[in-house]
């Protein structure tokens, strides 16, 4: 499934202990990414890309909303006071909203909201009793077998590790303050999609 891994400068976080789950979550992916033999851990790989993606999205609003003293370049005081006035505590549709309203993703050349959305929504399944899959193409599914499909596992990893990569190396990078502190890490590199 994957050709190869991506190293990430753990440069975007703020919280230590957020960084270092991540880096132990990416982990855990490139496992189960290795021994994803015909699918059986497509749910998982799915769930995890997802989960490492949101605490990575989740520290950008938290970087702007607790140290904002230099600002964000593309972002108006205004708009750092207004994000700041913003309660994104673990709702991962809240944090795509904030994003989006602010547009802070919108140079990834991406498409990018729709897209974490999707994966957000295919994340929530995780429920399998689950009836409710507003995703075009899978609506009304309910076999995990033709929902977590190989499609999915990839756009899921590839999402995760351009959106991460974008965080990694544009503004939303954080110098110096936990330099040296939150190692570097590795997110499979999806075949292409």
């Amino acid at each position: 499934m994957t050709e190869s891994i991506v190293k990430i400068k753990g440069n975007i976080f703020h919280d230590f202990k957020v960084g270092d789950n991540v880096v132990y979550n990416s982990k855990i992916l490139r496992s189960l990414v290795d021994a994803n033999h015909n699918g059986q851990f497509n749910k998982l790989i799915v769930m995890q890309s997802c989960s490492i993606l949101e605490a990575c999205l989740y520290e950008t609003i938290m970087r702007i909303q607790n140290y904002n003293i230099e600002g964000y370049p593309g972002l108006s005081k205004e708009e750092g006071i207004e994000i700041k006035s913003k309660k994104v505590k673990d709702k991962f549709a809240i944090i795509i909203d904030v994003l989006k309203k602010y547009n802070i993703l919108d140079n990834s050349q991406l498409d990018v909201y729709d897209n974490l959305h999707t994966i957000r929504r295919l994340r929530n399944k995780i429920h399998i009793q689950s009836k409710n899959l507003n995703i075009d193409g899978l609506k009304g599914e309910r076999d995990e077998v033709n929902i977590f499909t190989d499609y999915w596992t990839n756009f899921s990893i590839s999402l995760c590790e351009k959106v991460i990569c974008y965080l990694s190396e544009t503004k939303f990078r954080q110098e110096g303050r936990l330099d040296n502190c939150i190692e570097d890490f590795y997110l499979p590199r999806a075949t292409e999609i």
